[in-house]
């Protein structure tokens, strides 16, 4: 019973993306063994994602930023979080050494599964992962989610003007 309930809680104790990714880069930074510094930085105004979709979306956030942190070796780690009108969108981005080409091609590294299960993460939510890296580049992940799915309420209004239309 306690492990489908846990299933079924949000990680994310507060709506708070934002706050809960610097929460865990805080956490990541301490027990790193390369000395990286991570900022994250918010565009658009916040809105409130659904609950579930929040916990994937902090899933791989949190994927993408152990990785960063402990197979990178990067110095600087930028996560930027966009509430944008027509999709949300999660970036994280090092300037560590990058994935081999062909890793990022099969979509996982053998017995690894941190990207594919980003990848499955994302296409069970409706959103879309990009994974960019090259060796010697540093690594840079966006998720892409269209607002009608991410928000509790999309930002995207059709307004009727002036009563009826004519095809009523």
């Amino acid at each position: 019973r306690n492990t489908v309930e846990n299933l079924r809680e949000s990680n994310a104790v507060t709506n708070d993306l934002a706050r809960e990714l610097a929460f865990v880069c805080e956490d990541l930074q301490t027990s790193s063994p390369h000395a990286a510094t991570a900022t994250v930085k918010v565009e658009g105004e916040a809105r409130e994602l659904h609950a579930m979709l929040r916990d994937d979306i902090f899933r791989i956030a949190g994927e993408a930023l152990r990785n960063a942190f402990q197979h990178a070796e990067a110095r600087r780690i930028r996560v930027a979080i966009v509430y944008g009108a027509r999709e949300f969108r999660l970036q994280v981005h090092d300037d560590g050494k990058g994935i081999d080409p062909e890793i990022v091609a099969r979509g996982r590294l053998q017995g690894h599964w941190g990207l594919s299960g980003m990848r499955e993460r994302a296409e069970s939510i409706g959103g879309l992962l990009e994974v960019w890296s090259a060796l010697g580049t540093g690594t840079q992940i966006l998720l892409r989610i269209p607002a009608a799915r991410a928000y509790l309420k999309s930002s995207i209004r059709r307004w009727r003007l002036f009563g009826k239309s004519k095809h009523e």
